[in-house]
């Protein structure tokens, strides 16, 4: 007995010997794959002054579409008859005469998601929605050996030196404070004219800066949870204070510098007024939000935080760059992790119907969210800022939403999310266009339907398990269940499967009540849980 253990023993320890080779080896591989890659990138940005300094093309920026083609309703509709006390109705067999509709699926190419228009019944009105995805522009640069922008600011002067035993400088990203240590910049080139951006890149190179400063900065990042959105706004507020007297053109030029060696695609380019601004590569679709095409890539126009917006836009110029060059990664918006900010908390309350959700949140996150670039609907709701709040609402709902009638449950919770939020349109509470985070719905006092659909689909499929989907008419984003069996009521069929209209925004409705001027229409589908 003894000697079959001693062998089983040895059989196991020479798999794990064997295994351990195997993982060393494609350890071995995976970092000569990652030196080869980097050593590949690095000829690429030791390229870009040469690239700065060679000719500059012309492109044409265009303004993306914004998200709502018609205004949201200013106060927060509601039914008919108010069902909220009424029992919720029984599964009831699916009328004869009412026809099964096919579905209808736009293709869309990426980055942008893939839109799903729907039929619902009854038959579609004579207005339909319009795509949201922006135009293609076709690209055709015109050679320019140097653009004629208008004659240059006058150079700001240089900081103050820093006294001798100083190593690090404090800087704030809202709350977060960090270091970074002290660059001596001395006088750095100036000017309007486009080769001032080749000699800005050697002098940030003969300066070192990308040893001295983003090792500090990617610390603050990895230690924070920050995703490349929170990155490159935290990079940002660090140029803008640390060069805050200096001209326009240093500023954006080493926010380009320090992104490119971060490892992201991000370019220099000038308006015809000589105004300097980053063209950005972003994986998801923005709104709001001027871009570019080049290269069969899409960039969105970011101006400097400090000068502002240029009068003008349309036209602008960026250096030539061949398109087998790899310039890096284009920014992922997805939030995947909790920023990890210093702690306030922000306790929320909420009441309707015999359920009582409570707890609190990190008030501190909630700056880094508020001007987040405009994103598809469904990104929101892919994202995740905080999966411990996520957990503990859906912990509360789950031990009080316990009727073994699925509808019941989703009619109850539908009711719950209808009222206990107050109403307001993001213009008229914001200025802007806001989609919330389902964190951001626990803090803000008052929402509005994209909000409350974002927040009402994850807690369908967290605590009752209901497939659903966010859709989107005209001015108007809802969401649509999957019950598993039929009911009486607005529908569409997806995949033979039919989903009812369930509207968080739609006060005292219930499941399978659209709103009038939707009845008919046909949605998109912005995302599917």
């Amino acid at each position: 007995m003894k000697r079959y253990l001693l062998l089983a023993v040895a059989i196991v320890m020479g798999a794990v010997s064997a295994m351990a080779q195997q993982n060393d080896a494609f350890e071995e591989f995976r970092r000569k794959a990652q030196s080869d890659y980097n050593s590949f990138r690095d000829k690429v940005v030791e390229d870009y002054a040469n690239f700065l300094e060679g000719v500059w093309s012309q492109y044409e920026s265009f303004k993306a579409p914004e998200r709502y083609s018609d205004p949201k309703p200013q106060e927060q509709p509601s039914a008919p008859v108010d069902y909220h006390k009424q029992p919720a109705k029984a599964d009831v067999p699916q009328p004869k005469e009412q026809p099964k509709m096919e579905s209808k699926v736009a293709d869309v190419p990426p980055p942008a998601p893939v839109e799903k228009p729907v039929t619902m019944t009854p038959p579609a009105p004579k207005e339909q929605p319009k795509s949201v995805t922006p135009p293609q522009p076709k690209e055709q640069p015109k050679s320019l050996e140097q653009p004629k922008p208008a004659p240059a600011p006058a150079p700001a002067p240089a900081p103050e030196p820093a006294a001798k035993n100083v190593l690090n400088k404090r800087y704030m990203y809202h709350s977060l404070k960090f270091e970074v240590p002290y660059i001596a910049w001395g006088t750095l080139p100036n000017g309007s004219d486009t080769k001032v951006y080749a000699n800005l890149w050697k002098t940030y190179a003969s300066l070192k800066v990308e040893k001295e400063v983003l090792p500090h900065l990617q610390k603050v990042a990895k230690d924070c949870n920050f995703n490349d959105w929170f990155f490159f706004e935290c990079l940002r507020s660090y140029v803008d204070s640390e060069m805050a007297s200096m001209a326009p053109c240093q500023r954006m030029s080493l926010t380009h510098y320090l992104m490119s060696k971060a490892g992201y695609d991000v370019r220099i380019a000038v308006t015809k007024s000589g105004a300097p601004m980053l063209l950005v590569a972003i994986n998801q679709n923005l709104y709001s939000r001027r871009y570019a095409t080049l290269g069969g890539k899409r960039f969105y126009i970011f101006y400097d935080n400090i000068a502002g917006s240029p009068s003008s836009s349309g036209s602008f110029y960026t250096c030539d760059i061949p398109q087998s060059a790899d310039c890096g990664r284009a920014l992922d918006l997805i939030i995947r992790e909790e920023p990890k900010m210093p702690y306030k908390a922000h306790k929320y309350s909420l009441d309707f119907g015999g359920i009582h959700v409570e707890g609190e949140i990190n008030a501190n996150v909630m700056p880094l969210l508020y001007r987040y670039p405009q994103m598809d609907i469904g990104c929101y709701a892919e994202s995740v800022v905080s999966a411990k709040v996520e957990r503990e609402v859906t912990a509360q709902l789950a031990s009080q939403l316990t009727s073994s009638n699925k509808l019941e449950s989703v009619n109850k919770l539908l009711q719950f999310v209808q009222r206990a939020f107050s109403y307001a349109t993001d213009d008229a509470q914001h200025g802007f266009e806001k989609p919330y985070f389902f964190e951001e719905l626990l803090y803000y006092p008052k929402s509005d339907c994209e909000d409350r659909s974002i927040f009402y689909s994850y807690l369908l499929k967290s605590v009752l398990g209901v497939e659903n989907h966010l859709i989107r008419f005209p001015g108007h984003e809802t969401v649509a269940v999957n019950l598993g069996s039929k009911i009486e009521g607005d529908n569409y069929t997806y995949e033979g499967k039919t989903f009812y209209i369930s509207d968080p925004t739609y006060m005292g409705a219930v499941t399978g009540m659209a709103m009038k001027s939707y009845k008919g229409a046909k949605p998109i589908i912005d995302y599917i849980r």
